[in-house]
Parts: structure tokens; sequence; C-alpha cells
């Protein structure tokens, strides 16, 4: 079954605008971005990075650099329990330097070619998805792909919203100060989606809530629809539901709303 993802932008949404980022001990992350990404994650969303990088075509910095950029990123990410599906990467650019970089692609947002790879590839259902980033080209490129497209205010996001006029500024579904704002619209959003199509997606029957247990006290579970989930009362935990499977792992639980 194929699942929802949550496309980010890189530079000024996950890691600090440096410019040309060209060295790996210069990328650190914005405050709050790894929490958000593990939240999307305990949601069942496939955090996934596309990214334009014309330092390449530009002739900044190659794709051996960049590699080991994204191996820090990685790192970085996986203190805060993320493990992306993917980072996916456009070097070119039309006016670049290096001859075998320099062309016009459909992969440089807002072309969708990159979404469209990491879909087909990573089996992601585009319909079910978001795309955040800090350029209105981020929110181009989720629109042309069929997505709800948020933009946040860190990076350049707060003189892109300033700049743009009106009708640039609708094809935002939401505008939010950092990653860690735009992933909470996101669920809300989701469970905007799965309330309109009759309520929760799972329906668990009495008979399985009878055999299903709490990890951690054996206790009774009942079913929660606003997030959707399963709530262990006693342990004030709530587990997640992906995929129409209940993930009953003490690790996955997030505490109770009250």
């Amino acid at each position: 079954m194929s699942r929802p993802a949550l496309f980010v932008d890189r530079d000024g949404t996950v890691n600090r605008e440096v410019g040309y980022l060209s060295r790996p001990e210069d990328l650190e992350l914005i405050p709050g971005a790894g929490p958000a990404l593990a939240r999307a994650c305990a949601h069942g969303l496939v955090p996934v990075v596309v990214t334009n990088q014309s330092g390449v075509a530009r002739g900044l910095f190659d794709e051996a650099t960049l590699e080991r950029i994204h191996a820090r990123l990685r790192s970085l990410l996986a203190r805060e329990g993320v493990t992306l599906g993917g980072i996916y990467v456009c070097p070119h650019h039309p006016e670049g330097l290096v001859p075998a970089y320099r062309r016009t692609c459909r992969c440089r947002k807002p072309g969708t070619a990159l979404v469209e790879r990491a879909a087909e590839e990573l089996d992601l259902d585009l319909s079910a998805s978001y795309v955040v980033g800090d350029h209105f080209k981020d929110v181009r490129m989720g629109v042309n792909a069929g997505m709800p497209a948020v933009l946040v205010l860190t990076g350049h996001g707060r003189p892109q919203w300033d700049r743009a006029d009106a009708e640039e500024r609708r094809l935002a579904a939401h505008v939010a100060p950092d990653l860690e704002a735009a992933v909470g619209w996101i669920l809300e959003h989701r469970r905007g989606r799965a309330a309109e199509r009759g309520g929760p997606v799972m329906e668990i029957s009495k008979e399985l809530l009878d055999i299903l247990a709490c990890p951690k006290c054996k206790g009774p579970l009942v079913p929660l629809e606003d997030p959707e989930g399963l709530a262990c009362r006693p342990c004030g935990l709530r587990y997640p539901i992906r995929d129409r499977i209940p993930i009953l792992l003490i690790e996955e639980a997030e505490p109770l709303e009250t």
C-alpha cells in the first residue's frame, strides 16, 4: 500500500540557511526541525528531502561534497529519531558553469520530476502527501504535483512572503513560522481529511480490541479518532495506526492529549 509523504526543502527549512552550503561542518539543524520530522514519522508520514542544489552546476562544490553534507544531515536527524525516506537533488541550472550540469530540466523545483521519482521508488501516495519549504518554488512544486504546500517563514520564507503578490500567496495552503508549526498544521489537516471521508481510516472491531493490550501495562486499549490511534488510559499513552495497522510499540507511543 502506498504511503503518504512529507516532502521538505532542505536549506532554510530543515537546516539553517547559509548561502551555498559547501562544507558538511556548516550544516546545522533549525531548532525544532528534528522533533517536527520525528512527529511526522510517528503519524505515518515518510519524510523526504527535495532540494535544488545549483551550487553543483555553478562549480561551487561537487556531488561528492554534497554526499558528505547529506551524510551529516542524516546523522543529525538520526539523533532526533528520524530516518529519511530519501534525499532527492537537482544539481542543474540553465546558466551553470559546469557543462555537464548546464541544462533546463524537470527536476529543478518547481518542476515535479523529483517528487514523481520519489513516489515511484518509495511507493508514496502523492494525493495524500504534503510539501513544506521556504520558497514559493516549493509551494509551486506542491501545487503542480497536486499536494497541499506550506510556506515556512524560516530561511528565505519571510522575504518570499513579503514580496509575493496576492495571487502567489493564495497558492500556499498555509503559512507557518517554522517546520514544527507546519507539521502541526499538516496533522490537523489530515484529521480533517479523515473526517470528510467519514471518520477514522481504520475501524477496529470489538473482537480485535478484546485481544489487543497495552505493551507497557498489558491493560485494555480504546480507539481514538482525533488523532487516530489506540489509547491506554492508565498509562496515558496513544499508540498510532499506520496504513490501517496498530503500532503497539512503547517507543512509538505518544502522551495522550488532554
